[in-house]
């Protein structure tokens, strides 16, 4: 594609509309609503009882989830917000604007089109998979990998060697913010033969090897290290485990009919759909459209380290992959477009478009994209602050009701209906939090009389409580604590 001879004057009132855009759909997570729940206690666990020097770590320890960059965040959020999650959700809204402005900067530098470019961002920035991803603490490793991934994507491709050393560290930086992405360097390697060169040649790989082979080396290591990881009896991941691996083509085929049909919102989409995938691919390598080669690699490659978990497909898993998926998809839109501006000799969305002409297109794409692409959104944060509202409400009535439980008190819950409840997920992990003692457990009911059971066997502190909660009711639960430290009679509130 040819490089735009668009004019820059219209680019600071289309960066405003894409900005506002963006804010107006995700101003509703910048409420006490969306209060944290689910792995976001998990973060937050981390954050009160680690030090700063238990995730300065340049090695990996585990194979999965040791991403000390995102601890080290949520960390440092926790540090000065504690449990107000309005400035953790400012932050993710933040970073997660930067990386649109990394998707516009790459899109506009590959396609040549800052059209495309901005169509690529707008798209990045309103799909589902942003909105599963940016309102959820739990989520922000994804979001700040997938910022240094583009970091290291454009430093690299910008002229400077000094440049290629910073994406080198901006590499390493996500690599620790999450493991998936090791594999940037293979896709760096399709950008330089698919999109520089137009293809693989003997010059083409020689110099592909020279701009990468630092980065290469560092993703050679660290493969090399989760490897021996991996290996290693403690990594091993027992059968019924819900995040083992399947490694198998059925697997893999399934996996990606799956995601591929979650980010054109097509649900429960069939295998054939990643067949069409390997087709289209292959015919763009046959016909050397490098652009569309290279996205439609770098969504696969992102994709990889989670196609093959069955049981844990996530939306979330989209967010760095879907960047590729609409490079792509943009690239294989734009060739009849192209085919268009031959046949009738006015250019469409190369050179050289009017302010007027570019706006157009601009907003076209914003007006037919917002009810298509934020449908899922809405649906999502009504879905999120549900979780959120009944967490704060859980942690609202523990807090008034028990201001200071005695050290490593136990709590016997019953009637747990509801899973994103602070006593269901991990057993209280959010308690813990909450009341700053890592001692604290929580029994999760097998049934009343055995749990009253396990209650009166228990010498320490103790608290007995029963939850209740209807979904279809719209109300918050209802929690009756029946017996605890200050001895109450059953029954008592």
């Amino acid at each position: 594609m040819k490089r735009s001879e668009i004019s820059a004057a219209w680019r600071p009132a289309g960066a405003a509309l894409a900005v506002l855009a963006v804010v107006l759909v995700y101003a509703r997570t910048l409420t006490p609503d969306f209060f944290f729940f689910g792995d976001s206690w998990l973060a937050l666990e981390h954050a009160a009882f680690s030090g700063f020097s238990d995730w300065l770590v340049p090695w990996p320890r585990t194979v999965y989830n040791d991403r000390p960059a995102g601890y080290l965040l949520v960390k440092l959020l926790y540090h000065a917000f504690r449990l107000d999650p309005v400035p953790y959700h400012a932050v993710l809204l933040g970073l997660h604007l930067a990386n649109m402005f990394l998707v516009f900067s790459l899109s506009t530098r590959i396609s040549g089109s800052v059209v495309l470019g901005w169509a690529a961002a707008m798209l990045f920035g309103l799909h589902h998979a942003a909105s599963v991803t940016v309102p959820w603490i739990g989520a922000a490793f994804e979001v700040l990998c997938c910022l240094f991934c583009l970091l290291a994507f454009r430093l690299h491709i910008s002229p400077g060697r000094w440049l290629r050393w910073a994406a080198l560290a901006c590499y390493f930086l996500a690599m620790r913010s999450k493991e998936t992405a090791l594999l940037l360097p293979v896709v760096l390697v399709f950008y330089e033969l698919w999109v520089v060169n137009d293809g693989p040649s003997r010059a083409a790989l020689a110099g592909t090897w020279k701009k990468t082979a630092p980065m290469l080396a560092l993703m050679t290591a660290f493969g090399l290290w989760y490897l021996v990881l991996t290996l290693s009896p403690e990594s091993r991941l027992p059968e019924a485990h819900p995040y083992r691996p399947d490694v198998s083509w059925s697997a893999f085929a399934d996996g990606l009919g799956y995601y591929l049909g979650r980010i054109i919102y097509w649900n429960h989409a069939p295998i054939w759909l990643a067949l069409l995938f390997g087709a289209g691919l292959a015919t763009a390598v046959g016909r050397r459209a490098g652009t569309v080669v290279f996205g439609g690699l770098g969504f696969l490659l992102f994709l990889l380290p989670v196609l093959f978990i069955k049981d844990r497909r996530m939306d979330f898993y989209l967010y760095l992959p879907s960047v590729f998926f609409f490079i792509a998809l943009l690239a294989a839109v734009h060739q009849p477009a192209a085919w268009l501006e031959r046949r009738t000799g006015r250019p469409v969305l190369s050179l050289p478009l009017t302010r007027a002409e570019a706006l157009t297109v601009f907003l076209a794409l914003v007006l037919v994209g917002l009810p298509i692409w934020t449908g899922g959104i809405i649906e999502r944060q009504a879905r999120v602050s549900l979780f959120g509202r009944v967490n704060r409400h859980d942690l609202d009535f523990m807090r008034r009701r028990f201001p200071d439980p005695p050290p490593a008190t136990t709590w016997y819950v019953s009637g747990v209906a509801f899973k994103g409840s602070v006593f269901a997920f991990r057993r209280g992990v959010a308690l813990r939090v909450v009341y700053r003692d890592p001692d604290l457990k929580t029994v999760i009911g097998p049934g009343p009389e055995r749990l009253a059971a396990l209650y009166r066997a228990d010498p320490g502190p103790k608290v007995l409580m029963r939850y209740h909660w209807r979904a279809i009711s719209g109300r918050m639960p209802e929690l009756t604590v029946l017996a605890g430290p200050e001895r109450l009679e059953p029954g008592g509130k």
